[in-house]
């Protein structure tokens, strides 16, 4: 209708916040196994923040695996990458959702600004 002004359905918060939301993520990748229960918790964890990731399986997959190996220098699943560069396993995952640092990784173009503050 000409002279209406459009309705937006969301709060003053969320209209705060959702610029942070809508810039571009980080590529995550991570390499796991499927009974792993450190690769769960990864998983769990990105999920409950909404991050995509994609999942290579690396189970009876040799050269997978040594493709892990060699991108990670390490043995042990997960591992996980952001934008190629390699963060390590769950423990170094949780280590830095705990820092707070986990998001300036994903979201590069808003370092210095953490997702509460925006």
């Amino acid at each position: 209708m000409p002279g209406k002004m459009p309705v937006y359905l969301c709060n003053v918060v969320d209209a705060v916040r959702l610029p942070f939301f809508n810039k571009p993520q980080a590529e995550v990748v991570m390499y796991t196994t499927l009974f792993c229960g450190y690769c769960v918790r990864a998983r769990r964890l990105l999920d409950q923040k909404k991050v995509k990731y994609r999942e290579i399986g690396v189970d009876n997959n040799r050269e997978l695996w040594q493709e892990m190996e060699q991108r990670s220098a390490r043995r042990t699943v997960p591992q996980i990458f952001i934008d190629g560069h390699p963060v390590g396993g769950f423990t170094e995952l949780n280590a830095l959702e705990q820092s707070g640092e986990l998001d300036r990784l994903l979201y590069p173009q808003n370092a210095g600004v953490s997702h509460e503050e925006n």
